[in-house]
């Protein structure tokens, strides 16, 4: 991951900025660029997705999503 700017950024300022949103995340304080996926890791990926929901068809214990944006708070 690379780190983009020097300065730190608050949540609220990152929200504000749109044109980062999917590209970089917030780490504290710092936007950091994410890592672009590969072929293999969505392979992986989908294979994981695949048994959960053999294991759990209806999805009583929880839900397997592919990628979401959270705010972890400490």
């Amino acid at each position: 991951m690379t780190q983009i700017a020097s300065r730190l950024y608050t949540v609220e300022e990152f929200i504000r900025m749109p044109e980062y949103h999917g590209r970089y995340e917030l780490i504290d304080g710092h936007l950091v660029e994410k890592p672009v996926l590969t072929y293999e890791h969505s392979l992986i990926a989908e294979i994981i997705v695949k048994e959960f929901w053999k294991f759990d068809p209806e999805e009583k214990l929880g839900k397997m999503l592919w990628e979401v944006n959270s705010r972890l708070r400490p």
